[in-house]
């Protein structure tokens, strides 16, 4: 039985016969192969995409968070949280996941941009640091998430008093974060659409798909890893 990964019961072509088969039909080219990833030029996407082979695991999570600088405290008390929340949804959301920024700042993007190799004018103008008003995206063209920890902070404050914030950052914070996942995994091609169906990919449903997520995650938690 052929599965993306060993714990998903579910039998179908494995993740790199699908690839080689795109390939053969001159739909994308493998730029690199390894026994942990494959790297694809997708033409028809314009964009190059890794696919990682194996199940997540915490290391390797935790290499794709990028904290920038004046986030520290942030990373200290959310990344446990954080990695132990992307270790309990759906492994096949993080397949294509190539990392996820937590900023706060207009002097960011240039290090999160460097990061990917990209040019500061390919930034998702949606993150827009004056208005605030996004507070995350799915940044498509990389395959990266991107969180506006400042915009988190602000709307939090609209509708939280001080013995709440903590507990409101928090479920604004880890659900922002669950339905971008949302989006990027369902932007993976090679999902199977009987389990994945299009009206999936609708905005509600993954809205509902990230708050259940969470919830899941924090009715299991029993703290740090």
């Amino acid at each position: 039985m052929n599965t993306r990964y060993s714990h998903i019961n579910r039998p179908t072509t494995s993740l790199i016969d699908q690839i080689y088969d795109s390939e053969a039909r001159e739909e994308l080219a493998i730029l690199d192969l390894s026994n942990t990833d494959v790297i694809t030029d997708d033409f028809e996407q314009d964009r190059h995409i890794t696919y990682h082979l194996k199940a997540p695991t915490y290391k390797w999570l935790a290499d794709r968070l990028c904290f920038a600088p004046g986030t520290e405290q942030c990373k200290t008390d959310y990344e446990q949280k954080i990695l132990s929340l992307l270790m309990s949804i759906d492994p096949n959301m993080l397949i294509t996941l190539q990392y996820i920024f937590f900023v706060t700042k207009e002097d960011d993007v240039y290090d999160v941009c460097q990061k990917v190799e990209a040019d500061p004018s390919e930034f998702p103008e949606t993150i827009d640091f004056d208005e605030n008003d996004q507070l995350g995206c799915f940044w498509y063209q990389y395959s990266s998430i991107i969180i506006n920890l400042t915009a988190i902070e602000q709307a939090v404050h609209e509708i939280a008093d001080e013995t709440e914030y903590q507990k409101e950052f928090e479920i604004g914070l880890m659900t922002t974060l669950t339905h971008e996942i949302r989006h990027l995994g369902l932007s993976n091609m090679f999902l199977y659409i009987g389990d994945y169906p299009p009206e999936e990919a609708e905005e509600e449903a993954v809205e509902r798909w990230g708050l259940t997520a969470y919830e899941n995650w924090k009715a299991n938690y029993k703290g740090d890893k």
